[in-house]
């Protein structure tokens, strides 16, 4: 009982004393600090799982994964991610797997985008022959519907007048 009492002692204050270690190396503005903080956090983390036994295993890994959930959610919400709509989507919105032609409406890119535009014809297109000037004289204006003047309907529907 000794033993164990003692073990438990040191593992509570060298647990405390590794969270400060890590800590610093947070702090730190060197990036590999902070690569080096995480791997030994992980390092402790698989060693405590190993020691849960199969008995703790599925209740750890759930922990977890709502741990790592929540850390994913803080850190969107802290760097506007969540307003990202690729997050919103299975895949992170590649939709090339997913069976859904959402894009069969678009045309094709073309083949070439920095290809220039086709060569125009050098000479241009021979002109259509135009009609002759007429000769006759102008047409004389349609005397057959009744002028608004004369008291004739003018529009039809709601705009007729009457």
């Amino acid at each position: 009982m000794r033993e164990l009492t003692k073990s438990m002692l040191r593992m509570s204050w060298a647990l405390p004393l590794f969270g400060v270690k890590q800590m610093t190396h947070l702090m730190m503005p060197n990036g590999a600090n902070q690569e080096k903080a995480a791997q030994a956090l992980d390092a402790v983390s698989a060693a405590a799982q190993r020691e849960l036994g199969s008995t703790l295993d599925e209740l750890y890994a759930t922990g977890d994964r709502l741990q790592r959930g929540a850390v994913d959610t803080a850190f969107g919400v802290m760097f506007l991610d969540m307003l990202n709509p690729a997050r919103w989507m299975p895949g992170g919105g590649d939709c090339s797997g997913c069976g859904n032609d959402a894009h069969s409406h678009m045309a094709p890119p073309p083949a070439h985008p920095t290809a220039p535009p086709p060569a125009q014809p050098a000479t241009p297109p021979p002109a259509a022959p135009s009609a002759p000037p007429s000769t006759s004289a102008p047409a004389a204006p349609d005397t057959s519907s009744p002028s608004p003047a004369a008291g004739g309907e003018q529009g039809w529907g709601p705009m007729a007048s009457g």
